[in-house]
């Protein structure tokens, strides 16, 4: 083979190295998220209602409950939720745990909290008036 030949072989050997490498570095994004039990504990001034819309593994649900109140989520990859509580005054958290450990918590003087875990992290909001911001709600809770 000729010179220029091996220059060509061998800058294929180093692309094809540099892409296994990408590979087995970046395989984390390849494989599905892990799968664990997933609790949001609602807390806030005792006896008020809070109602939540949530999407477990693209399954959407609403469930209602009085404060304090637990949202339990066996075997999930992915949970967004959104909650929201009767308007008053007082302080409104929630503490988010995936395969038991605490993985955040959200809240204070707020009308609605609303977030997202999956793969193990945790992104979320809260606020007042309408809820806003991390994902978009499923289609049944933009219509009310």
């Amino acid at each position: 083979m000729s010179k220029r030949k091996y220059v060509l072989f061998g800058f294929l050997l180093i692309v094809a190295g540099w892409a296994c490498i990408e590979l087995v570095l970046n395989s984390h994004w390849l494989r599905s998220s892990p799968v664990a039990d997933v609790r949001i504990d609602v807390t806030g001034t005792a006896g008020a209602k809070v109602e939540g819309t949530f999407e477990v593994d693209g399954v959407a649900s609403q469930r209602s409950g009085i404060l304090p109140v637990s949202f339990h989520f066996p075997q999930a990859r992915q949970v967004k939720f959104t909650i929201t509580r009767e308007p008053g005054s007082g302080e409104f958290w929630a503490k988010v745990f995936f395969g038991g450990e605490q993985r955040g918590s959200l809240g204070g003087s707020a009308d609605w909290l609303r977030g997202m875990i999956e793969r193990g992290s945790m992104a979320c909001t809260c606020g007042q008036g309408e809820p806003k911001g991390i994902w978009e709600p499923p289609a049944a809770e933009k219509n009310q």
